[in-house]
């Protein structure tokens, strides 16, 4: 087939193929396309490598197809124009059946030389490879396509092939990884992907110990199934390579079917700005939990919506910020039309190159550093278990690109219902130093004042950090940034020994909306409500070492530092998660348990009728009042038979607590007669009035959430108490629980009727 031909037909039948893909050909109809895939979508790596592109061409076509006319590969003028614009890494597609025409067999050297000759072109620009069998786990032969791990194609003809490519390559000082197989999906049982994949893995690292090997996701290489405990692609975390210079690929699509079809307009795929964050985070927790380097090996957007591009960059922003880089599908000469095609044309370059190009290498931001949307680019530190940000925040940008309010006039200011930001005296000479005021309207907007995977801290988390620095009453000294550049004499007890460096950014005044206290105080707001008028905010002041906590009136312009998201949550079986703390040598969830199903799928009993409820001896749950819109907030009650239930309530890798566990927990805190006031969730937004010692430095935010009375079935106590199952029972009748109330600070141990409805709070293994 000629090219022109391919182009009119790729124009006329091109679909971008999901979850994690891009083209759909109908098989059947076009058998000289058969290269391409046929699918439909079933339901912290710090390195200096660039972001790049995948130059797509060498999947193309029919097999074997004739070189020029049913596939191409990248030619030195597509080379010069991505590396004219800092991308520096392609991801080179290829066909296992055009590189090694008979299985067990030699390499075909016309088909070597042309890939050869790629890799080194590049080579000579700078650029780096990364060699993409792109094969969908699967070998065409005359015609049809059989599963590796099949009679037809086994899986020692797949390490052969990869042995025999890496003893072609390894002296190739610019290939930077061995992609072994794009996009497995629906791979047999037995053998699995997991194991076809570490004979692929041998079979390289049997004549190549130096390039690193690249493994793909099951499931289209879905970027949500690594976060889902035992999934095909979970499980790649036990594979073993001798090297340890394994990275794991996953693809992201922003629509919303994750299919990379974009068939619908913007506001029909309801796309909001941060989707690709949203899609792309259980792989990055991941990644994290896991201590595994990690790379997106596909993601794209159409231009015909501008949104998209915002969707995108945040997308970015959010993996380079992880430390993670990627390649966008897709660039090269013979998309035609294709919407999500990079490739310039007659009008230049596309318009997703301009967001591209921000990302040009993985090191721009170096690691230690994150940017927000202005660019403006923060050092950040590690105190305790913590991350914050070294410099006070100076975005004018909501993260999905609204402005917020600059309001230079002061009776304006102090007016304000809604967000706004300033510089101190309205003079942008103290923004680098002294970063922006904002009113807490602005940390408090839905569409988030923080760049993604960073927050307002809460004022637990504030605390927290007090308490690791011995205090609130000595945390200053260690925090505010030594000397007298800045702070006003004395600057007492200044050491700046936690890095923090705190500066003295003075305030605007909520009642006037005048300036006051440049080099003598610096207020920091929480994210921590008080009450409709006020927040909490923590202060640092020039003649003291202590960090007091206090409310103010949220009109008032206070600095703004964040802390960086938890890199540890868990989902259970219904894709609920789960923030969790570290406290002590445990691990704690931070949210009560609202799972519907045991671990193996099978239902927990949803019990709303008061008499049926008093009346079990088997698992159930309910929502306080049977309102789910308490879900969300306090979790759900279960009675103790769904908490025993062999079936378990929890995720794997996480159990309910044995009240020895939970005894842990209080001792670490000072004891059960005071661990109730670092327990609970601070303020009274959830809790009662007076919430006797709540501080919640521990992290663990207790919440109110009522219990439902064993003899009666009855919902009590909702915004008084919390009473939280243990695993260890008492007697037949009876199990061990915890108790949170509004009006102490101790958290009481005693016996309960096992028919009782309380929540759980879950602990890691």
């Amino acid at each position: 087939m000629k090219r022109a031909t391919v182009l009119a037909f790729l124009v006329g039948i091109l679909i971008i193929n999901g979850g994690c893909r891009k083209l759909e050909i109908n098989e059947e109809k076009a058998d000289d396309m058969s290269g391409f895939s046929k699918r439909k979508l079933k339901s912290t790596f710090s390195s200096t490598t660039p972001f790049g592109v995948n130059l797509a061409g060498g999947e193309f076509g029919k097999i074997p197809g004739s070189y020029g006319a049913d596939y191409t590969y990248p030619t030195t003028g597509e080379l010069d124009y991505y590396s004219s614009k800092g991308l520096k890494l392609i991801r080179f597609p290829f066909k296992w059946e055009r590189l090694q025409p008979v299985m067990n067999a030699a390499l075909d050297a016309t088909e070597l030389g042309r890939v050869m000759a790629v890799v080194d072109a590049a080579n000579t620009r700078g650029v780096v490879v990364l060699l993409d069998c792109h094969n969908y786990g699967r070998r065409n032969i005359s015609g049809t396509n059989f599963i590796i791990g099949s009679p037809e194609v086994p899986v020692a003809a797949f390490r052969d092939y990869w042995t025999r490519m890496a003893e072609a390559f390894k002296s190739k000082t610019n290939i930077w990884a061995y992609d072994l197989m794009n996009e497995p999906h629906d791979m047999l049982t037995t053998p699995s992907w997991f194991d076809i994949a570490q004979e692929a893995i041998n079979g390289v690292r049997s004549t190549d110990l130096t390039t690193s090997i690249m493994v793909s996701g099951d499931a289209w290489s879905g970027a949500g199934w690594f976060g889902i405990p035992g999934s095909k692609s979970d499980v790649l975390k036990n594979l073993a390579d001798p090297s340890n210079k394994l990275i794991f690929q996953a693809h992201v699509y922003f629509d919303k079917d994750a299919s990379g079809t974009y068939k619908n307009s913007y506001d029909l795929e309801e796309a909001y700005p941060n989707r690709g964050v949203d899609k792309v985070k259980p792989f990055v927790d991941w990644l994290a939990a896991n201590n595994k380097k990690g790379f997106i090996g596909e993601y794209g957007v159409p231009a015909d919506d501008s949104r998209w591009l915002v969707v995108l960059d945040n997308f970015l922003r959010y993996i380079r910020n992880n430390n993670i880089n990627g390649t966008y599908w897709a660039g090269g000469p013979w998309w035609g039309t294709y919407p999500l095609s990079i490739e310039p044309d007659a009008n230049g370059d596309k318009p997703q190159m301009a967001v591209v190009k921000n990302y040009l290498n993985a090191s721009d931001t170096p690691v230690g550093t994150v940017s927000d949307i202005d660019w403006n680019l923060y050092n950040t530190v590690t105190i305790g278990t913590q991350v914050w940000m070294v410099e006070n925040f100076k975005a004018s940008k909501y993260r999905n690109g609204d402005p917020i309010a600059n309001v230079t006039d002061n009776t304006a200011w102090k007016g304000l219902t809604t967000g706004a930001y300033c510089w101190y005296n309205n003079d942008a000479a103290n923004k680098d130093t002294y970063g922006a005021l904002y009113n807490w309207h602005a940390v408090s907007d839905s569409r988030a004042i923080a760049p993604a995977g960073w927050h307002v801290p809460t004022d637990a988390e504030r605390a927290a950090l007090d308490t690791y620095l011995g205090g609130s009453s000595v945390a200053g000294g260690p925090m505010k940034e030594a000397g007298l550049v800045h702070w006003t004499t004395p600057n007492t007890g200044a050491t700046n020994s936690s890095g923090f460096t705190a500066v003295p950014a003075g305030y605007r005044v909520s009642g006037t909306g005048a300036f006051s206290s440049l080099g003598l105080q610096n207020y920091l707001w929480s994210s921590t409500q008080n009450d409709a008028a006020s927040a909490f905010r923590r202060q640092l002041q020039y003649n003291s070492a202590n960090t007091p906590n206090g409310i103010s009136d949220k009109k008032s312009g206070f600095s703004v530092r964040l802390i960086k998201d938890s890199q540890i949550t868990v989902t259970d079986i219904d894709g609920n998660v789960y923030n969790t703390i570290t406290i002590g040598n445990q691990v704690w969830m931070v949210e009560n348990l609202k799972v519907t199903r045991f671990r193996n799928g099978d239902p927990i009993d949803n019990i709303t009728g008061s008499t049926t409820w008093k009346g079990l001896t088997t698992g159930a749950y309910c929502w306080y009042n049977n309102d789910i819109a308490n879900k969300d907030i306090y979790g759900a009650l279960y009675n103790w038979h769904a908490v025993s239930d062999s079936r378990n309530i929890a995720p794997a890798g996480w159990h309910v607590p044995t009240d020895a566990e939970r005894l842990t927990l209080d001792t670490y805190l000072g004891g059960s007669n005071v661990a109730g006031g670092q327990l609970k969730e601070e303020g009274v937004v959830h809790w009662t009035t007076p919430n006797t010692g709540a501080t919640n430095t521990s992290g663990f935010t207790g919440v109110p959430a009522g219990y439902r009375v064993s003899s009666t079935g009855a919902f009590s106590s909702l915004g008084l108490q919390n009473y939280i199952w243990s695993a260890t029972q008492n007697d037949a009748a009876s199990a061990f629980r915890r108790q949170l109330q509004y009006n102490s600070i101790n958290a009481p141990t005693a016996v309960s009727d096992k028919k009782s409805g309380f929540s759980v709070r879950l602990v890691k293994d």
